[in-house]
Protein backbone atom coordinates (compact mmCIF):
# COMPACT_ATOMS: atom_id res chain seq x y z
CA UNK A 1 0.00 0.00 0.00
CA UNK A 2 2.34 2.46 0.97
CA UNK A 3 4.43 1.84 -2.64
CA UNK A 4 1.11 2.72 -4.04
CA UNK A 5 0.98 5.89 -2.27
CA UNK A 6 4.84 6.98 -2.42
CA UNK A 7 4.18 6.14 -6.57
CA UNK A 8 0.21 7.96 -7.08
CA UNK A 9 1.73 11.29 -4.50
CA UNK A 10 4.45 12.59 -6.80
CA UNK A 11 2.46 11.60 -10.52
CA UNK A 12 -0.68 13.28 -9.04
CA UNK A 13 1.79 16.40 -8.21
CA UNK A 14 3.33 16.18 -11.58
CA UNK A 15 -0.27 15.96 -13.59
CA UNK A 16 -1.19 19.10 -11.38
CA UNK A 17 2.41 20.76 -11.95
CA UNK A 18 1.75 20.39 -16.10
CA UNK A 19 -1.78 21.46 -15.99
CA UNK A 20 -2.84 18.14 -17.07
CA UNK A 21 -5.24 17.63 -14.53
CA UNK A 22 -8.23 20.50 -13.97
CA UNK A 23 -7.27 21.68 -11.06
CA UNK A 24 -5.97 25.29 -10.14
CA UNK A 25 -4.50 25.17 -6.69
CA UNK A 26 -3.31 28.55 -7.46
CA UNK A 27 -6.77 30.11 -7.15
CA UNK A 28 -7.47 27.81 -3.85
CA UNK A 29 -4.11 29.82 -2.51
CA UNK A 30 -5.30 33.34 -3.09
CA UNK A 31 -8.62 32.20 -1.46
CA UNK A 32 -6.61 31.16 1.50
CA UNK A 33 -5.02 34.40 1.59
CA UNK A 34 -7.38 36.90 1.48
CA UNK A 35 -9.41 34.34 4.29
CA UNK A 36 -6.72 35.24 6.29
CA UNK A 37 -6.56 38.66 5.86
CA UNK A 38 -10.62 38.94 6.68
CA UNK A 39 -9.67 37.23 9.65
CA UNK A 40 -6.72 39.24 10.93
CA UNK A 41 -8.13 42.57 9.95
CA UNK A 42 -11.38 42.18 10.61
CA UNK A 43 -12.99 39.66 12.79
CA UNK A 44 -10.70 40.60 15.88
CA UNK A 45 -11.39 38.31 18.75
CA UNK A 46 -15.42 37.78 18.41
CA UNK A 47 -15.89 37.97 14.73
CA UNK A 48 -17.97 39.64 12.42
CA UNK A 49 -21.20 37.24 13.30
CA UNK A 50 -23.60 35.77 10.88
CA UNK A 51 -21.92 37.33 7.86
CA UNK A 52 -21.53 35.29 4.35
CA UNK A 53 -17.68 34.76 3.62
CA UNK A 54 -17.83 35.84 0.20
CA UNK A 55 -18.23 39.17 0.94
CA UNK A 56 -16.11 39.35 4.00
CA UNK A 57 -12.87 38.13 1.36
CA UNK A 58 -13.74 40.04 -1.04
CA UNK A 59 -12.06 43.24 -0.73
CA UNK A 60 -9.21 41.17 0.04
CA UNK A 61 -8.87 39.53 -3.38
CA UNK A 62 -7.29 40.55 -6.72
CA UNK A 63 -9.62 41.89 -9.45
CA UNK A 64 -10.93 38.63 -11.60
CA UNK A 65 -11.00 36.17 -8.37
CA UNK A 66 -14.17 38.04 -6.86
CA UNK A 67 -17.21 36.04 -6.47
CA UNK A 68 -15.51 33.15 -4.50
CA UNK A 69 -15.74 31.62 -0.95
CA UNK A 70 -12.56 31.11 1.40
CA UNK A 71 -12.70 26.97 0.76
CA UNK A 72 -11.93 26.59 4.24
CA UNK A 73 -13.63 25.56 7.06
CA UNK A 74 -11.29 27.09 9.49
CA UNK A 75 -11.38 30.65 7.65
CA UNK A 76 -15.07 30.35 7.74
CA UNK A 77 -15.50 29.94 11.09
CA UNK A 78 -12.46 32.45 12.19
CA UNK A 79 -14.78 35.02 9.90
CA UNK A 80 -17.70 34.59 12.03
CA UNK A 81 -16.72 33.96 15.37
CA UNK A 82 -13.36 35.20 15.63
CA UNK A 83 -10.19 34.34 17.47
CA UNK A 84 -12.06 32.97 20.23
CA UNK A 85 -14.15 30.43 17.66
CA UNK A 86 -11.87 29.73 15.33
CA UNK A 87 -9.36 28.48 17.87
CA UNK A 88 -11.77 26.44 19.55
Amino acid sequence: MSVAIAVAVPVFLGLLYYSVLPIDPANRFVLWRAGFEAVYRDSGLLGQGIVGTREAIAPYLPDGAGGYTSHNSYFSISIRTGLVGGLA
